[in-house]
């Protein structure tokens, strides 16, 4: 079985063997046409046209034999007529039967079509093909559009809109970067850097969740931002409120785990080698540089406090000249965090010693007692530390 050809060539194609289809019926057509008038009969000669163009050529036969059929019903009263205008006494008079062409009912044409090439096509009532139009164009009525009466309605009212749920970005994310067809990852081995970046954003762990992205809500918005990042020779991660180290053996597992997974754009599955993983890596420590800046800063924002006038709590980043409480946000490069909550208004105390802190701001204490190099207790205000009278 020959494949069809496809694209602008196989059109060219299938336009040029319609010409050819076309003026090989009309050939085929002025013979039959040149025979009922008295031509010799080409039945060989449409056969072969029609074998070359690709026709019916039972079609052509039984063209043929019809018009045969014709020219001798039509030859046999001509020659009856003549022997009997010779010898009129031997044979009776015989009237010459009237022969007539009976002619179809005609069907109304129910539909045009006009073909890439400028033609036209039709479709008669009571068929499922299109036939060829031989002619001028056809001259199409306007078919008049009805009058819409504009009705006043009610304004729909307004819902609100809903911000798409974390999950739902997530998962829409993975799917985009995957082929439509079979969801299959494919990555080209030949753009490491470029499978770096795919890595950051669709590397997954155990349990199905972004590995490397944060997908949330800070003060209120929903963000979609980069947690992994290559510091001074070291991957950080952010762990929901500062960064820590990633061991490099874990990112080479897991790219490892990430390639393996993976399908090349033939399809085939991809088997990692070391200079595969070695160049992905090479091209996250490049694509996810922080340079040399100082911890603590802010990755590309602005209307931020002070980096370093915040402390990191378990429920909150603590802006420590006004007391104000702000969301846990990846884009706080930070390299550590205390374990206490923050307690607006708790006071902080320290039995069995000669001092105490008290202050309007304050923690709550929820595991072992961080103390300072002097023994003291930690309390949350700022500068003061003052010892009981």
């Amino acid at each position: 079985m020959v494949d069809k050809p496809v694209g602008a060539i196989g059109r060219a194609i299938n336009r040029e063997k319609r010409v050819k289809e076309e003026e090989a019926v009309r050939v085929i057509g002025d013979h039959v046409a040149g025979y009922l008038q008295g031509g010799t009969d080409k039945e060989a000669e449409g056969i072969e046209l029609g074998k070359e163009v690709g026709l019916d050529l039972e079609v052509i036969g039984l063209r043929w034999k019809v018009a045969r059929k014709r020219a001798k019903s039509k030859t046999g009263v001509i020659e009856e007529a003549s022997a009997s205008s010779k010898n009129s006494s031997a044979q009776p008079k015989v009237e010459e039967p009237k022969i007539g062409v009976v002619e179809p009912k005609r069907k109304r044409i129910v539909q045009w079509k006009q073909r890439p090439n400028g033609g036209w096509e039709y479709l008669l009532e009571g068929e499922t093909m299109y036939r060829l139009h031989f002619g001028p164009p056809p001259k199409l009525k306007a078919v008049p559009q009805p009058q819409l009466k504009v009705v006043d309605q009610a304004k729909p009212r307004r819902e609100p809109k809903l911000e798409p749920e974390p999950e739902e970005e997530e998962q829409k994310a993975a799917e985009q970067a995957k082929k439509p067809d079979d969801r299959k990852l494919r990555l080209d081995l030949e753009a490491p850097y470029d499978i770096a970046r795919t890595f950051v954003r669709l590397a997954e762990d155990k349990q199905g969740k972004n590995r490397y992205v944060f997908i949330g809500k800070v003060e209120g918005k929903s963000i979609s931002e980069q947690i992994l990042w290559h510091w001074r020779g070291d991957f950080k991660c952010w762990n929901g409120r500062c960064y820590e180290d990633v061991e490099d053996d874990q990112i080479r597992a897991q790219v490892y785990d990430f390639l393996d997974q993976a399908f090349e754009p033939n399809g085939s599955r991809i088997k990692p080698k070391p200079k595969n993983v070695n160049e992905v890596i090479d091209g996250l420590e490049a694509g996810t540089n922080r340079g040399t800046a100082d911890a603590p800063h802010w990755i590309d924002m602005v209307g931020r406090p002070e980096p370093r006038g915040l402390l990191v709590c378990r429920n909150g980043l603590v802006e420590l000249d006004t007391g104000k409480l702000w969301d846990h946000d990846p884009r706080l490069f930070c390299l550590n965090s205390v374990d206490f909550d923050f307690i607006v208004g708790a006071r902080a105390h320290r039995d069995g010693n000669n001092f105490s802190v008290r202050s309007g701001l304050g923690m709550r204490k929820q595991s072992p007692r961080c103390k300072n190099s002097s023994g003291c207790g930690w309390a949350m205000k700022p500068n003061i530390r003052k010892p009981l009278d």
